[in-house]
């Protein structure tokens, strides 16, 4: 089985100010290289979508960038273009992660993949819903593709099945969107 791993790593930061929240320090080194660390570890063909060569040229050994160039280009977009390679490389399923969450852990990561299904999504739970990180099967590639816009793949997860939902601890869930965030949950 190949598992391609997918690292969202083209969000624009607006609520970060001027800078790249992506390339921002994060206990030490750029907040992207965490989640693309974690996700190199437990996938077999990484993938990462991003809109800087700044954020491509901290990333890890191995990753296939996929630029998304259009400036109008949305989550949805990029999703789809992630889909589309995991497609093309005959991927078996597709784990999909934010480079603005520094602290899923691995074991997480290796969870969702063993809980999604031949034919049914595996999606971390947060605050009752399903959110991304979320791991999809092959058979589920085509709907990927489809998406568009800044939707992204919400729709799709949200109607899985409990069984289907992986329940995060608040100390892994950090989503990083503003300065005060960063410093908040940064502990140099």
């Amino acid at each position: 089985m190949t598992v391609a791993g997918l690292l969202m790593a083209a969000g624009r930061s607006r609520r970060f100010g001027e800078a790249n929240k992506l390339l921002a320090i994060f206990e030490g080194r750029p907040l992207v290289t965490h989640a693309a660390s974690r996700l190199r570890a437990v996938t077999d063909n990484q993938l990462a979508v991003v809109r800087s060569r700044e954020v491509a040229a901290v990333l890890p050994f191995g990753y296939e960038i996929i630029v998304s160039d259009k400036p109008s280009a949305g989550f949805g977009d990029n999703i789809a273009k992630g889909a589309a390679l995991a497609k093309h490389q005959q991927a078996n399923k597709l784990l999909i992660t934010l480079g603005d969450m520094p602290k899923i852990s691995g074991l997480h990561l290796r969870q969702l993949i063993s809980a999604a299904g031949a034919n049914l999504p595996a999606a971390t739970c947060w605050a009752g819903r399903a959110v991304v990180p979320a791991c999809f099967p092959a058979a589920w590639f085509d709907r990927l593709i489809a998406c568009h816009g800044e939707r992204g793949a919400s729709f799709l997860i949200n109607e899985l099945p409990k069984d289907q939902l992986l329940p995060v601890n608040t100390l892994q869930y950090i989503d990083v969107d503003t300065p005060e965030d960063l410093l908040g949950n940064n502990s140099q």
